[in-house]
């Protein structure tokens, strides 16, 4: 992420960016009066030295009486000197006046472009705009083009730039022919740029700037030797190109050497463009120092000795720039602190630098990537007042739209992304901004965001293409991530319109996810599809990663858990886990191995699966289900120490202190109970339910616990105290909120079975009775699998057997015919079984 100022953005010759603007206005060129009181002072302009004509000026003005038709000729001279001098701060007072006449409108609007206050100079400049008799009247033109484009409105630069082209074989006709094919190749649209430079070359010799402008198009079109070619001999001092092309020209070689993997040479070509007399522009420094930061990564000590040389000459832009550098390389070498330090330095060392607001947008993004963000947030509004330059106003957004995002304040960071959309220079930054603009508001839950993705829809330029086609993908593959059948589509339109992206891999893969639970008949197609297109190593890994859970489908007409499957998917994953033993899926295919055994019970197999899983990885959040899982493997394979081992296991995890500590204690306190050790279980059970537990246990482990507690304390061999205990943690149970009704009916179902064995009868068929009043739900739509309504039917047998045990058939028959209003099979038998009890006790009652 890199800050780019007019300039190096276009890398366009001379005039291009604001700050250049006023340089096309000759001091003598229908300029003030010739008196003679102004002509020491017209001479030192003349002689480019605007620092001394300034000096004189203002001793003019200063040295008593003048004229009133001196004054502002004077004023005038003095504020173009200023700004030729590079001092256009001092402008500004000069030019407060709300009566200005236009020459020093002119002159205040070149001041604030210089100020990178864009917008304000624009507007100003439209107010001089309808003055066709002004002696800058094209300056004006030129001026506010300049600045369209470098606040991101190139189609309004362009409409000014196209008047200028009438009439045609003037000399700001040729220039605005320039600039348009320099819009155009900044637009990304490097044709109409040649067009637009053949059309020049048809009817005048060629230029300095013209061969510059082929240059880039060469680079464009990826003739980068060619490009080389042409930067280099535009670099050469004999070239008679403007000195700050010459510059621009250094720049433009080293990246085409970069581009052609040429390092070494464009690293020489950079240190000698940045050490050059006199010293370049602001804008080519900022450009060439971005690329040397960029090719000192990984950083090393000769870049290092480089830049502490700069920092210890004269040049304070230098000096600005090479310490910026070395901080930079502090960010990802040094301790944190060191590179903080570093850029705080910045601050205190340069206090009225011109970029200083560069070095503090770098320390921003520094602390939001460090995940500091409140310590950012004050920065941010620091860089705000400090900088009204669109460039970095947009940065400035982007990078507090990037820390909302971080924070999950999605909506905050859609603002921020579209603020940097539309203010931002760089066509690339634009582009990225209006994709994150529409991601964010996708995270926020809108599947159609409005304004970001319009942008991108919207924008022929290629940089909003590729972000387009990029959202386009995000959109579809959540979409997939939530079963929404329309990711289908987008995956496949996007695999079929774009089959040389470099991410049509992605799309496939997840068409072929997606078939594994949708379509299971097009996952053999869809899997092809996505094996073919894998290229990287990891592509390859996927698929055959997808191949083993593709495996486990059973073939049409097949149950889905049928021994087939099983054993394919084991040897498929077998084979996987040998050719990919580091992969990142490893630990989870194994676990799914020990379960399909565990389900085939294959328990020895499946144990020694889950053990080695959890020795191997000990770390991985698996590791300490598979121990539990292998605890109950272990109880499973009926070895005569089956049950020591379950136990040892089961401890281990305990002693893990994880989310299944409670579960495995339960475990022990069930084995206890199985084995006929009620005063073990109950104190393993009172361990996991004392208030004072850490963790808490979870609810239904609680429930769990509770009902296991109230079986065992509510039996027949235990005291009448005992058993009032049991009874009352049945009821604890069911007085709890947020009881799921399957639990409600499976305690009420315990309780009854346990009054039974009381012999409380009546208390008994009232549990029974409780469940049987919550008939099981009618699925919403036919394809919907019913709730599970086991323990419904279970109370009802239960009733139906008390009843009949006491001869009370009528009201046997009352309770199946409640059974009977249950939706799925369950309930169908419970009608047939109204028709049996009728028959077999001669009671005559209507099915229900």
């Amino acid at each position: 992420m890199k800050v780019l100022t007019p300039t190096a953005m276009l890398l366009v010759a001379l005039c291009q960016a604001p700050a250049g603007m006023a340089q096309t206005a000759p001091a003598n060129q229908a300029g003030p009066g010739r008196a003679p009181e102004l002509e020491p002072a017209r001479t030192a302009l003349r002689d480019r030295l605007p620092e001394v004509a300034a000096v004189k000026l203002r001793r003019l003005l200063a040295s008593g009486p003048l004229k009133d038709a001196l004054r502002e000729p004077a004023l005038a001279m003095l504020v173009e000197s200023l700004i030729r001098a590079g001092q256009a701060a001092e402008v500004l007072p000069l030019t407060e006046s709300k009566s200005l006449s236009p020459g020093l409108k002119f002159w205040r609007a070149q001041a604030l472009a210089r100020l990178n206050r864009w917008g304000e100079a624009e507007a100003l400049l439209a107010t001089l705009s309808p003055l066709r008799e002004f002696p800058y009247a094209a300056e004006v033109a030129f001026s506010r083009a300049g600045l369209l484009a470098a606040m991101g409105d190139p189609v309004g630069a362009a409409a000014i730039l196209k008047a200028l082209r009438q009439p045609a074989g003037t000399e700001n006709a040729t220039r605005a022919t320039l600039w348009l094919a320099d819009l155009s190749l900044a637009g990304g649209q490097p044709t109409e740029a040649a067009a637009l430079l053949a059309e020049l070359e048809a009817v005048s010799p060629p230029t300095p700037e013209r061969l510059y402008l082929k240059a880039r198009i060469a680079m464009a079109a990826g003739d980068l030797p060619g490009a080389e070619s042409l930067f280099s001999l535009l670099s050469e001092s004999r070239s008679q190109a403007p000195l700050l092309l010459q510059q621009a020209a250094r720049l433009g070689r080293a990246r085409a050497l970069r581009a052609q993997e040429k390092t070494t040479e464009a690293l020489t070509v950079l240190r000698q463009l940045v050490m050059a007399a006199p010293v370049p522009s602001g804008a080519i420094l900022d450009a060439a120092f971005q690329d040397l930061e960029s090719l000192n990564h990984p950083p090393t000590a000769e870049m290092e000795t480089f830049f502490k040389s700069l920092t210890e000459g004269t040049d304070s832009n230098l000096k600005f720039r090479a310490r910026m550098a070395l901080a930079g390389a502090l960010e990802s070498v040094a301790d944190p602190h060191q590179a903080e330090a570093a850029w705080q330095a910045m601050a205190k060392d340069f206090p009225g630098h011109p970029s200083l607001a560069l070095a503090l947008l770098r320390e921003t993004r520094f602390l939001i990537g460090q995940g500091r963000r409140k310590d950012a947030a004050p920065l941010l509004e620091k860089l705000r007042k400090l900088s009204p330059s669109p460039a970095i106003a947009a940065w400035t957004a982007w990078i507090a739209g990037q820390a909302e995002y971080d924070a999950a304040a999605y909506r905050a960071a859609t603002t921020h992304f579209l603020e940097t959309a539309s203010s931002s220079p760089d066509p690339a930054l634009r582009a990225a901004a209006s994709y994150n603009a529409a991601m964010a508001e996708l995270q926020s839950g809108a599947l159609n965001p409005g304004r970001g993705l319009s942008l991108l829809d919207e924008s022929p330029l290629p940089e909003y293409r590729m972000a387009g086609a990029e959202f386009h993908l995000e959109r579809a593959l959540r979409m997939a991530s939530r079963n929404q059948p329309e990711a289908v589509e987008g995956l496949q339109a996007f695999a079929d319109s774009l089959p040389d992206h470099p991410r049509r891999f992605d799309a496939l893969i997840a068409l072929a996810e997606i078939s594994l639970t949708a379509t299971p008949s097009r996952t053999a197609a869809a899997l092809a599809a996505a094996q073919a297109a894998a290229r990287e190593p990891w592509q390859k890994e996927r698929t055959a990663l997808l191949a083993c859970y593709a495996a486990e489908i059973p073939l049409p007409g097949q149950p889905e858990d049928n021994a087939a499957a099983a054993t394919a998917f084991t040897a498929q994953a077998t084979a996987f886990l040998t050719e990919y033993p580091q992969s990142w899926a490893r630990t989870d295919l194994r676990m799914k191995v020990a379960q399909v055994n565990y389900r085939r019970e294959n328990f020895s197999g499946a144990r020694q699966m889950f053990e080695a899983l959890a020795a191997d990885d000990p770390l991985h959040p698996l590791a300490e289900p598979a121990l539990f899982w292998a605890g109950r493997a272990a109880l499973l394979t009926m070895e005569p120490t089956a049950s020591v081992q379950a136990v040892v296991l089961w401890e281990k995890v305990f002693a893990r202190n994880g989310p299944l500590k409670w579960q495995a204690r339960l475990q022990e306190a069930l084995l206890n109970q199985r084995q006929l050790q009620p005063a073990a279980a109950i104190q393993l059970l009172d361990e996991i339910l004392l208030p004072t537990a850490n963790p808490l246990p979870d609810a239904a482990t609680r429930w769990q616990a509770l009902t296991v507690r109230g079986e065992i304390l509510a039996a027949p061999g235990m005291k009448p105290e005992e058993q009032v205990l049991g009874l009352q943690a049945f009821d604890e149970v069911l007085r709890s909120a947020g009881l799921p009704i399957a639990r409600r009916r499976q305690t009420l179902v315990t309780k009854g079975v346990c009054l039974e064995a009381l012999q409380r009868p009546d208390e008994a068929l009232e549990a029974y009775y409780d469940v049987l009043a919550d008939l099981p739900t009618t699925p919403a739509a036919a394809t919907t699998q019913p709730a599970d309504d086991y323990w419904f039917h279970r109370a009802g047998g239960k009733a139906l057997h008390l009843l009949e045990k006491a001869g009370k058939i009528e009201e046997a028959i009352e309770i199946a015919k409640k059974m009977a209003k249950a939706p799925g099979p369950r309930g169908h038998a419970a009608a047939e079984l109204v028709d049996e009890l009728a028959l077999k006790y001669g009671v005559w009652s209507p099915r229900p």
